[in-house]
């Protein structure tokens, strides 16, 4: 893969903390390919996912994979200019039409960022929703698009609208600490 010139955008309308780029020479194709043959493999897990594909959080170690990590760690490392933020997990997520996942967060007690990367999204595959945790109803969506980053504090609650599309959205979340 080439060096990716990451150009983030900061989401400041409501101070969330949610970092936005787009990695415009990733290809998707080897991660749509390798992420039906982990659904095949590997049970849900139950989390936030109603009605979608939730792997377990172990992918670092799949070999389609570690490309991808160390992608996403160069990512981190030009946001943030520190190699003190390392993936640590990683996961994906396969949405069947009508799925979504619940509000949720992603805070441990040593994840302090985290992330998603949409690989497959079709028009009317669902935002997805960051909520201001001092103020429930104060939220920021964004519209994701194939190839799109999302970085984000752990403890900021978010949610992913219904796929409303004919097709399966797909994303791959991970954890930083």
């Amino acid at each position: 893969m080439k060096q990716q010139e990451n150009k983030f955008t900061y989401n400041n309308i409501l101070n969330l903390g949610v970092w936005s780029n787009n990695l415009i020479e990733l290809d998707t194709q080897p991660l749509i390919e390798a992420a039906y043959k982990i659904q095949q493999n590997y049970p849900s897990s139950l989390k936030s996912n109603i009605g979608g594909y939730q792997s377990p959080s172990n992918l670092i170690d799949i070999k389609e994979f570690s490309k991808l990590t160390s992608l996403i760690n160069n990512t981190m490392f030009s946001l943030t200019k520190t190699s003190n933020f390392l993936v640590t997990s990683i996961w994906l997520n396969i949405s069947p039409p009508n799925s979504y996942n619940d509000i949720h967060t992603h805070h441990t007690s040593t994840s302090k960022f985290s992330g998603v990367l949409y690989i497959k999204t079709p028009p009317n595959s669902g935002c997805i929703t960051f909520s201001n945790p001092l103020e429930i109803d104060l939220f920021s969506k964004f519209q994701p698009y194939e190839k799109s980053i999302l970085i984000f504090h752990s403890c900021l609650p978010h949610s992913v609208e219904p796929n409303f599309s004919q097709e399966d959205r797909i994303s791959i979340a991970f954890n930083f600490n």
